[in-house]
């Protein structure tokens, strides 16, 4: 069953589904909101959903950072702005572009604060985890034209539409 839902996900969100004008990562979450909703039992609303993601990580990626993708057009761009959480700088990210693939990249780094029960003594740890984020360059832009910027928890990627 697992493989079926890939199937069926894959065939759902193919190139078409990203070349169109929508916001596609919005518009995933839309289709998974109005696929769950068709799912009368709470037990395999719960298994689609653990599919769902584990099918989202396997093709995009893994990020352990909250953000979110929005696309925005003008009359001769495309426009990507990726906003991570507002304690999140964008500065920390490695954006690259090969093959009509983006990536993002990057390290979280968390404080944790230990304590010592007895001794009453505190100790800083920190906590480093990597993500990685892939998806397809939008379509009928060229993709050599990528302007990257970032500004405090914003990336923004523009192209020229093709």
């Amino acid at each position: 069953m697992d493989n079926e839902i890939n199937v069926f996900l894959n065939n759902k969100f193919d190139k078409d589904f990203f070349g169109s004008n929508t916001d596609p990562f919005k518009e995933m979450v839309s289709q998974q909101k109005a696929l769950r909703k068709a799912i009368k039992n709470d037990l395999q609303k719960s298994l689609f959903d653990d599919q769902f993601n584990a099918w989202s990580r396997d093709k995009f990626g893994i990020m352990d950072v909250d953000y979110q993708i929005k696309q925005e057009e003008t009359t001769k761009d495309k426009i990507l702005v990726i906003t991570f959480s507002k304690d999140y700088d964008a500065k920390n990210v490695t954006v690259g572009i090969k093959e009509n693939i983006i990536s993002l990249e990057g390290t979280v780094q968390e404080q944790l604060a230990k304590e010592n029960g007895a001794e009453k003594k505190s100790e800083k740890l920190w906590s480093y985890s990597h993500f990685l984020r892939q998806f397809p360059v939008p379509e009928k832009v060229d993709a050599a034209s990528a302007q990257i910027s970032r500004e405090k928890n914003k990336v923004v990627i523009k192209f020229v539409k093709s």
